[in-house]
């Protein structure tokens, strides 16, 4: 074996002088670079690398007699790592891969064929070839227990907790699996064997209280605490011999274990299952996932998380020439270097999905079968190690810096902004910024035409507040003139800042010229919101006004010079340009800049665009404007009286609506007004307004023929007749039946209302000659009337439509009424009668009057003979107190009360009586 390591060492001449296996790619390497890789992979310890194996210069004749010291194990911690060599020497390597000093053992004389380390990491477990198992304690290796077992023993393993263990428990496997417990003296060591007589046991992992191992046979499970075998794995027929192929097993989690022997990749699981009404359980074994590999082989296999997904496999896969390879385990071919592959099970098929796979350029791979490959990992399988016997690899995974700069290698900018957004305190310390690459993915948005993007990752990145104002603007100005030269203003120009940081003048004068090429529209949005000092607005003003030349008519490059004269502060000229267009901006801008003088200025223009925009803005201003300059204002239009006298209406109308106590002098005129322009609305003026003249109010209803304001008015002046009389006049007239209704209806509320025999009797005298006037009178008046007499005196020739009707309703309703009011006596009689039964059982209730009871007033017995030697007389009260009766009883007074109750104004019961 030597020899053929010295022989491949002469070929790796290349490699042993350049270690970096970053530098080591391949052909079929670059063909992939596309594909960003996960790991990042360096020969790890190279103190301890570069002392194993021959010399470079050794060959067939004179490396006979030269020493040769190999890798034969390793264990990892999540401190420091154990390296066992196949001289028997242990060292001992930091993180880092550095040796550290003191820190060798030459405990064995054989090699080391198995080597662990606590969970604590005070304690390591080795055996070798030559029978013994020593464990040493780190911090006192004076503690070290050697155990010769006379026999070849070729794994070792920790109880968990082992140094918090009062008699620390190991095992060891050998043709037999050995558990021993270091007990105190004088019961001194305990051996069991917990199985045995199948071959020799190449590795045991212990995890809680399940111990798997495995054989020639099989892979088995033994509950420690049931203490029997809960699960067995049997070895395949046609898997290669166990030496060349091994089993390779580890726990991922307390009840889950990942398998990996020969082509296939296992995942179990230890499923406990309760008795129903019982403390009783059983455990098996159940095989979730089987995997199979190509054309290969596991020479390691741990659990992996990706993407948060910890359902992935991480397997070091010794490559192997075609499938009949598999059943020997050697490939027929030429050896491949060991592949790093991850796997993605998948639930529905034995084929996983790959994530990656990766070529480990391990020193001497071409003389290596699968055995002499080890693979460990720390606790978290963050720190990944492929070791052969002259060669240590470190896989890490890479790092969110290197992602990101991978991504720029190959100019994929926006996962790279993105990675930058999402890990910004992980890139802290490094020379990854987002505004710069935003800055590189901005140019890459621009170059393809991807010009919403663009701007959106410009506000997004440049308006941070971690980026200085001079470096922002500084940022905006460039990416601005790059929209530009783009020819993408319309995009980029609502997210440009006006302040912190404010640009050049040159900045925004060059983008509101190229939008009064492309886009007209933008430009007098832009020039409206954009402050005026920021730019120079005469020179905007005099391109404008060489457009206009070319085409006098354009409306929106008017509307752009009005907001350029509106921000110059040239109202009259903004103003002038608006009414050319009869464009109702110009109300915007009265109410932006609050130009009171040329409001009223120009009051009629404004009314002859838009008259609810006027009286809308003169709202807004009432404060500055007053109504009665407005009105004054409106008086003076130059145009005709009914033209005018409804602007006035319009105005005040609003006033009103929006408070009734504003101008109160005009509400007499609003009458009026209301009757001409709005006469569905003055009765709800009426009704809310209460300082109108009634009579001045009724004379305009009149005059009007307004008949329902009128009715309301005479209502309120308490004349009710007259007010049914002209409601039924009304009905009288109209030739619509649902008005007719309506005004009988509103005149028997009148009458309902006041409660007035006399109004009752107007209506019927009403409703005799009327058909429609008697039905509704007899349905809605009700017991109101006499319905009789009405029905007797009714002059109607004519059938009434529904009268029959109306008449059934009403004696029902008699009835009923007769009925619930002679119920309600019937209930009250018996209400009475028990209520004075029991005010008679109470009045001739007896009351215990004991001797020695005082007078409530004197407080002295009443049992005591008055100085006439006549018995004493005394009263006693239902309440229960008792007086004499010459203490309570006054001169003249004819009713006795009790004097010491709250209800003294209730006569009570008196009983004088003489003892």
């Amino acid at each position: 074996f030597a020899i053929k390591m010295a022989t491949a060492n002469n070929t790796l001449e290349d490699e042993l002088s350049n270690p970096s296996v970053e530098e080591e790619e391949d052909e079929e390497e670059e063909e992939s670079e596309d594909e960003e890789p996960i790991f990042n992979y360096k020969r790890f310890s190279e103190d301890l690398v570069k002392g194993l194996g021959p010399p470079k210069d050794a060959n067939l004749q004179n490396f006979r007699g030269i020493a040769v010291e190999l890798i034969s194990c390793i264990a990892v911690h999540m401190r420091f790592i154990i390296v066992g060599m196949d001289s028997g020497r242990i060292v001992v390597l930091d993180a880092d891969g550095n040796k550290l000093p003191g820190r060798e053992y030459s405990s064995h004389t054989s090699p080391i064929v198995s080597i662990t380390i606590d969970d604590s990491g005070e304690n390591i477990a080795s055996c070798s070839q030559d029978g013994k198992i020593i464990i040493l304690n780190l911090l006192n290796p004076q503690h070290t227990v050697t155990l010769n077992q006379n026999k070849q023993v070729l794994a070792v393993e920790f109880a968990p907790n082992f140094s918090k263990l009062k008699s620390p428990i190991y095992i060891t496997g050998s043709d037999e699996l050995v558990l021993f417990e270091e007990r105190s003296k004088p019961f001194g060591r305990k051996k069991t064997v917990l199985h045995g007589g199948e071959g020799s046991i190449s590795t045991i992992k212990w995890r809680g209280t399940f111990i798997a191992w495995a054989n020639r046979k099989g892979m088995y499970i033994y509950d420690n605490v049931l203490k029997r075998i809960i699960g067995i794995v049997s070895r395949e027929s046609q898997n290669p011999n166990p030496k060349l192929a091994p089993c390779h097993l580890v726990w991922k989690n307390e009840t889950e274990i990942v398998i990996g022997w020969a082509d296939r990749v296992k995942v179990g699981i230890v499923q406990t299952t309760r008795a129903l009404h019982s403390s009783e359980f059983t455990r098996d074994l159940i095989i979730v996932q089987n995997i199979q590999l190509d054309l290969g082989i596991v020479a390691g296999v741990a659990p992996f998380v990706y993407e948060g997904d910890s359902n992935h496999l991480v397997v070091l896969q010794y490559v192997l020439s075609d499938e009949k390879d598999k059943e020997i385990g050697i490939p027929s071919g030429k050896r491949e270097p060991p592949q790093l592959v991850v796997l993605k099970p998948n639930p529905t098929s034995d084929s996983p999905d790959e994530i990656c796979r990766d070529s480990l350029p391990v020193r001497g791979y071409q003389i290596y079968h699968c055995c002499d490959y080890m693979f460990a990992t720390d606790v978290d399988s963050e720190r990944l190690y492929a070791v052969a016997p002259m060669d240590m690899i470190l896989i890490q995974r890479r790092t969110i810096a290197e992602k990101v700069q991978w991504q720029l290698d190959h100019k994929n900018y926006e996962t790279a902004y993105e990675m930058c957004d999402n890990f910004q305190k992980e890139l802290k310390d490094t020379p990854y910024r987002t505004e710069l690459i935003g800055q590189e993915y901005v140019t890459q948005l621009l170059n393809v035409g991807d010009f919403s993007e663009a701007a959106r990752v410009c506000v997004s990145t440049y308006n941070r507040p971690s980026i200085k104002e001079e470096d922002r603007k500084i940022l905006w100005q460039n990416v601005v003139i790059g929209f530009l030269d783009k020819g993408a203003a319309a995009e980029i120009w609502t997210f440009i800042p006006t302040s912190k940081p404010t640009l050049d003048p040159t900045v925004y004068e060059r983008v509101l010229f190229t939008l009064l090429d492309t886009s007209p529209e933008v430009l007098c949005s832009l020039v409206r919101l954009w402050p005026a000092d920021i730019f120079n607005i005469e020179a905007i003003l005099i391109c404008v006004e060489n457009r206009l030349k070319e085409n006098a008519n354009h409306e929106i490059l008017l509307r752009v010079k009005a907001e350029l004269y509106a921000q110059e502060k040239k109202f009259d000229k903004a103003i002038e340009a608006y009414f050319r267009l009869n464009h109702p901006e110009v109300f915007s801008m009265i109410k932006r800049h609050k130009l009171y003088s040329p409001m009223l200025e120009h009051l009629g223009r404004l009314l002859n665009m838009s008259e609810e925009e006027t009286v809308d803005t003169l709202l807004v201003m009432r404060d500055e404007i007053e109504p009665t300059k407005v009105v004054d204002m409106l008086d003076k239009l130059e145009i005709e009286k009914e033209r005018r006298e409804y602007y006035v209406h319009c105005y005040l109308d609003a006033l009103f609506k929006l408070d009734e106590k504003l101008a109160p002098q005009y509400h007499s005129r609003q009458v009026e007004l209301y009757a001409r322009f709005a006469p569905d609305k003055l009765k709800s003026f009426l009704q809310t307004c209460n300082n109108v003249p009634i009579k001045e109010a009724l004379a305009v209803c009149d005059r009007f023929g307004l008949i329902d304001c009128k009715v309301y008015l005479l209502r309120r002046m308490g004349n009710y007749k007259e007010a049914i009389k002209l409601t039924l006049e009304k009905g009288r007239h109209t030739l619509r039946q649902n008005i007719a209704e309506r005004c009988m209806k509103d005149a028997i509320l009148i009458a309902r209302e006041q409660n007035d025999d006399e109004l009752w009797m107007e209506l019927v005298n009403a409703a005799k000659d009327h058909a429609l006037f008697t039905k509704i009178l007899l349905k809605e008046a009700g017991t109101n009337i006499d319905a009789i007499k009405l029905i007797k005196e009714v002059k109607v020739t004519k059938d009434i439509a529904g009268l029959k009707d109306t008449v059934i309703t009403l004696l029902q309703s008699y009835a009923l009424k007769k009925s619930l009011r002679e119920g309600c006596r019937t209930i009250l009689n018996k209400d009475c009668q028990a209520l004075m039964n029991r005010y008679y059982g109470m009045a001739n209730k007896a009351y215990v009057i004991e001797n020695d009871s005082g007078c409530v007033l004197c407080e002295n017995d009443i049992s005591r003979t008055h100085q006439s030697g006549v018995g004493a007389k005394y009263v006693v009260f239902s309440c229960g107190h008792v007086y004499h009766l010459r203490c309570i009883q006054r001169e003249g007074q004819s009713d006795i009360f009790c004097m010491s109750c709250p209800t003294r104004g209730i006569l009570k019961r008196k009983m004088p009586r003489t003892k």
